[in-house]
């Protein structure tokens, strides 16, 4: 059997950019079936208000309030769905929405559906007509935020320690937390987000974004050509500073931003300390009575940077050892292969069938592998998330997301 299947595709890689700006509305001209899991998981992991579901129970949206469908039937192959698709639009341009995103399903792009019927009314509209099925969720996202940009983007002056962040998703566990901390780090140093590209920014966030004064990448296979179209439009230059997760990691990011922006760490840099020393005493004084965490195996299947930062932390932070490590995309192979080279020990990469003390990733695969007794415990740093109540800041990233994985890894350890 495959955890592949956790993987998303590129579809849905469009829909989430086009979900992640947090004033835009998102069409697919398709049928029912390609319109349940992503609307459902747009809902789950951005959540704009409560609502009652009573007011989506027509036929666009069938009790759904996130992307609704033109419901494409056997009908509609033949005749098109231009009619379906221009009453819907109008309804949804009428709420004055920032931004509207069309995306054809694989049967609509197959027949030739063009999405050029539509009437803007003065709102930008982005088609994707064509969003590359067989593609990842990456080149899914990359290629509708390029759209988005080239549609609303126009040079701008630049504003002084400003930047923008490209590089996160709405496809992240705790994305929300996530930005939260990156905001604060970055705002010790006196540097100012204007944009979290495709990460609950807004259009006008967005319209402002070719002011500011550097980039930075995240995740290197989200955000690699989102930089290199702001550097080659607007002059705008990025950054890959790594990860911040860890603390050393996180130590390293603040230092190369800071440097590279000649803005003052000295508050962020205060503030990592004060977490190293926190952390360590609590981690020593529940060492001297349970020997917890060092010693105890794990396994591990995320994106790239989150399974090589988190494998990272575990062993040189917390003594652990990992017995099967995967990552779902290649951005981090490099770093990888040199970290479990030093390890020195037989790590696979059949996370599937492979036994550990816990295991982290999404809540599909944590699920079958503590149904199959295969792991102990396991800690949920990937989408889709467990069942179980997000009210709580849990962030992954930064200082308290490094705090939230040491503290969710060694409750894992401690109810086994």
């Amino acid at each position: 059997m495959s955890y592949d299947e956790d993987v998303p595709e590129s579809m849905f890689g469009s829909i989430a950019a086009f979900e992640g700006i947090a004033d835009a509305q998102t069409i697919i001209n398709g049928p029912t079936g390609c319109k349940y899991p992503p609307a459902a998981k747009s809902e789950d992991l951005f959540l704009r208000s409560s609502y009652d579901p009573y007011e989506y129970m027509d036929r666009f949206y069938f009790s759904q309030p996130r992307v609704p469908c033109t419901y494409m039937d056997s009908d509609d192959l033949i005749l098109g769905t231009d009619e379906k698709l221009k009453e819907i639009s109008n309804r949804i341009l009428e709420q004055k929405v920032g931004l509207l995103g069309l995306i054809n399903s694989p049967g609509a792009a197959l027949i030739g559906s063009k999405l050029d019927v539509v009437d803007n009314k003065g709102i930008p509209v982005v088609s994707m007509e064509g969003p590359g099925y067989s593609e990842s969720f990456d080149d899914g996202f990359k290629n509708t935020i390029i759209a988005v940009l080239e549609k609303i983007c126009t040079r701008k002056k630049k504003k002084r320690m400003t930047v923008n962040v490209i590089g996160l998703s709405i496809n992240e566990v705790s994305w929300k937390d996530d930005i939260d901390e990156i905001r604060s780090l970055l705002s010790d140093c006196g540097i100012t987000v204007i944009a979290f590209i495709g990460a609950g920014c807004t259009v006008e966030e967005i319209r402002e974004s070719p002011s500011a004064e550097l980039n930075i990448v995240l995740h290197r296979n989200l955000g690699d050509r989102i930089a290199e179209w702001y550097e080659d439009r607007f002059s705008i230059p990025y950054i890959d500073a790594g990860f911040p997760l860890g603390f050393d990691a996180i130590d390293n990011w603040i230092d190369s931003i800071c440097n590279r922006m000649k803005a003052d760490k000295t508050a962020a840099s205060k503030r990592i300390l004060e977490a190293r020393r926190w952390t360590a005493n609590e981690i020593d004084h529940i060492n001297k009575y349970t020997r917890i965490p060092a010693g105890y195996t794990f396994s591990i299947c995320a994106n790239g940077p989150l399974t090589y930062h988190i494998t990272k932390m575990l062993y040189e932070y917390l003594g652990m050892l990992p017995v099967a490590v995967k990552a779902n995309d290649s951005s981090y192979d490099d770093e990888m292969s040199e970290l479990l080279s030093d390890i020195g020990l037989d790590v696979t990469d059949d996370v599937f069938e492979t036994e550990a003390d816990i295991f982290l990733g999404s809540a599909n695969l944590a699920s079958d592998l503590l149904f199959r007794d295969m792991v102990g415990g396991a800690v949920n740093i990937e989408t889709p998330r467990m069942s179980r109540v997000y009210i709580k800041k849990r962030p992954l990233l930064g200082i308290e997301g490094t705090k939230v994985i040491i503290d969710e890894v060694m409750n894992s350890i401690s109810s086994i």
